[in-house]
């Protein structure tokens, strides 16, 4: 059959959009990734669905919410210019996946029909960035400022956590939040941060 355009849809086009989002956000904010959301999904191809993405709208690349706004924008339109507007559009996603599907459906309506998300949370301030930077300020005062002023439980206590190895697991994960944190040794010199 010929190429699909906007003006002949392909045979095999059930007129509808699944649009995925990768999860992620770790240290590294704002470089261009290499992967996407998952494009070549089997099973999704083969009811028919067109699948699109972009690697900034995968938090592991880009954990920015309102340029993977803008991406996916971008890349709808590319996308309905190339082959038409679909009946309705999906977005489809889990963890830092989900959260970009609910931003997206509430600040930007008529980009999303519907969202499909898994491990989701309310949001990245509420349910992650405080819990982080807590955890973090509480592991440098007990390490740094008071460290034999307090037990393990006692700690685990202050801090609010069912597990004292909370405390220490999250405060490692507040660096990827912190773009003054240093970037792992494998990345390119180029792509590290420099705050001079």
């Amino acid at each position: 059959t010929p190429e699909p355009t906007a003006h002949r849809r392909g045979a095999g086009w059930n007129h509808r959009l699944i649009y995925t989002f990768g999860g992620g956000c770790r240290r590294g904010w704002y470089t261009q990734g290499k992967s996407t959301g998952g494009v070549l999904d089997e099973t999704m191809l083969s009811r028919g669905y067109a699948v699109a993405s972009a690697s900034l709208n995968v938090f592991g690349s880009n954990c920015n919410d309102l340029l993977a706004a803008e991406t996916m924008m971008m890349v709808r339109e590319r996308f309905v210019e190339a082959y038409g507007s679909p009946r309705f559009t999906i977005g489809w996603g889990s963890s830092g996946g989900s959260y970009q599907s609910h931003q997206i459906a509430d600040n930007h309506p008529g980009l999303l029909d519907g969202i499909i998300v898994g491990q989701s949370f309310p949001d990245v301030a509420s349910a992650t960035n405080i819990t982080l930077f807590d955890a973090r300020l509480l592991e440098h005062y007990f390490n740094e400022v008071a460290p034999d002023a307090f037990t393990e439980d006692e700690q685990r206590q202050v801090a609010g956590f069912r597990r004292w190895e909370s405390i220490g697991n999250l405060g490692t994960e507040a660096r990827r939040l912190d773009p003054d944190a240093e970037f792992p040794d494998e990345l390119p010199e180029e792509l590290r941060y420099d705050p001079d």
